[in-house]
């Protein structure tokens, strides 16, 4: 139930449960007012307002606490604003009920209209409340459209029972200052109270969180209980606040002093505090336990401001730790480069796209060269290198000047080294023999001596048996089989270079061979 004040323009929420549906109603006794009476959920639901302003509600669509069964239902409500209070008024607490008709136009007690939904509403001049059709069940509990039209009058008021209010909860903890996280319960005697509370300072209500064992006290708050019990109204509200002094973890430090730099920085956070988690910002604003975790070194790259948290456990925040870097920036570039994966010989997907990107407004042109700087040991063929385009790259305003390298690699191949043909004889078979007819006739005869002609001899025979190997009237000459591996596989770098006048920069390409 909730009601909007047109004075301040707020809405209240002022009765019934908060929760999600099939919540079937505390129904009470019929007539009666306390605080726990309150209808069950519900949708199109006949309604309407009595001369003296108190709302009346009948039946709907909803949950009783039969079985918490879901049906049509016939029951009359009636809600009193003086009281904040609902009172079961007639009908039935179970869905599906036959209308009881009587005599037409003859009031009686036990007439009673069946369960319905969706029906007509509407006040008389005189307070009483009328009721037409709707879709339910007719006095035989035939459900379908309805065509009665019904008369209530009010004749009295119902009697009104001021309840008790339920008793105060008690928190265990004293309110106070402490040195460490505490813990505490809360207790309620008055029977069957369900107790609800909160830790931020707010005033809990029927929809707070529901106590349900030990509360831990970590850091400075304020908890506050009340109890609600069905035959009471609702308690006083306890309140304690308590202030935890925990010891501080220590500031985080930044391995930068803050200054001016030239180029950018990298920039390591640390923390005395053994096993604490550090948070950081980067544009100045305040980190909390939902910043960005600290988990290696940081780049500064322009100018910005750091901010660093320290949290442990079983200690209070670190004091919030400052650094604000400058960072003029002279005019230059970097390089970068995509990685690229081939086969031995492939000559698609074979590129490597690179970007150069302006730093501190540079413009102009950027002359790129590339160099395999590292392979595997015993490499051979090395990949061979070209840019696509073989000009430099022209870097224009803040837009990033791209170009392709291609890589180039040699693939595995297997053949066979072939000799011509023979003549029927061939020069060095002649040589052969005319240069060991040359030794042994064309030495003088007195400088001749027994080893000479020794020699001479095994000469000319080894030269007869080559040639009479490599006789035989002629034909294809022999030869011998060979491969060639191709780029040996393996993880190379590719170191791409930069220049522009005297500003170099350089980037690499991360090269697999399969």
């Amino acid at each position: 139930m909730w009601e909007f004040n047109p004075s301040i323009d707020e809405w209240a929420w002022t009765s019934a449960n908060s929760g999600p549906a099939t919540y079937a109603g505390e129904y009470g006794t019929m007539g009666d007012w306390e605080p726990a009476n309150i209808p069950g959920d519900r949708y199109l639901a006949a309604n309407w307002t009595d001369k003296n302003g108190n709302f009346w509600l009948l039946g709907g669509e909803g949950t009783t606490p039969y079985n918490f069964v879901p049906g049509t239902l016939n029951d009359l409500w009636e809600f009193k604003p003086s009281l904040n209070e609902w009172s079961w008024m007639g009908g039935s607490n179970s869905p599906g009920q036959a209308g009881v008709y009587g005599v037409l136009g003859t009031p009686a007690t036990g007439n009673v209209p069946g369960a319905r939904y969706a029906a007509t509403t509407w006040t008389d001049s005189s307070g009483n409340l009328w009721l037409f059709g709707g879709s339910g069940d007719d006095a035989q509990g035939h459900f379908g459209y309805l065509n009665d039209l019904w008369e209530f009058g009010l004749t009295g008021s119902p009697t009104v029972h001021p309840p008790s209010p339920a008793a105060t909860p008690v928190l265990s903890l004293p309110a106070g200052p402490y040195g460490s996280p505490q813990t505490l319960t809360i207790t309620d005697q008055t029977p069957g109270a369900t107790i609800y509370y909160t830790t931020n300072g707010t005033t809990p209500n029927a929809g707070s969180t529901v106590y349900a064992g030990q509360i831990a006290v970590s850091s400075s708050e304020t908890v506050e209980s009340l109890a609600v019990s069905s035959g009471y109204s609702i308690s006083a509200v306890a309140t304690a606040a308590y202030t935890i002094n925990l010891p501080q973890a220590a500031s985080p430090m930044f391995s930068l002093p803050v200054g001016t730099y030239t180029p950018p920085q990298t920039v390591t956070i640390s923390d005395a505090t053994a096993g604490a988690t550090i948070y950081y910002t980067t544009d100045g604003t305040t980190p909390t336990t939902s910043s960005s975790v600290y988990s290696g070194p940081l780049t500064v790259s322009s100018t910005e401001t750091l901010q660093a948290l320290a949290v442990a456990p079983g200690l209070g925040n670190s004091a919030i730790a400052s650094a604000t870097y400058t960072i003029n920036l002279q005019p230059g570039f970097t390089v970068t480069a995509t990685a690229v994966t081939v086969n031995p010989g492939a000559t698609i997907a074979n590129g490597s796209s690179v970007t150069v990107t302006p730093v501190g407004g540079f413009t102009g042109n950027v002359v790129l060269t590339a160099a395999v700087t590292s392979s595997p040991a015993g490499a051979a063929y090395i990949p061979t290198l070209s840019f696509a385009a073989p000009g430099p790259v022209s870097i224009v305003g803040s837009n990033a000047g791209t170009a392709t390298l291609i890589i180039n690699t040699t693939a595995p191949t297997s053949g066979v080294l072939t000799l011509p043909k023979r003549p029927g004889f061939n020069w060095y078979e002649f040589g052969d023999a005319s240069l060991a007819l040359f030794l042994m006739f064309g030495i003088p005869a007195r400088r001749r001596s027994w080893r000479t002609m020794l020699g001479m001899l095994v000469l000319l025979f080894t030269f007869a048996g080559g040639m009479a190997a490599c006789g035989g009237g002629g034909g294809s000459g022999g030869g011998g089989g060979g491969t060639i591996a191709g780029t040996t596989a393996g993880s190379y770098t590719v170191t791409i270079t930069a220049t522009s006048g005297s500003t170099t920069a350089t980037g690499t390409v991360a090269l697999t061979v399969q």
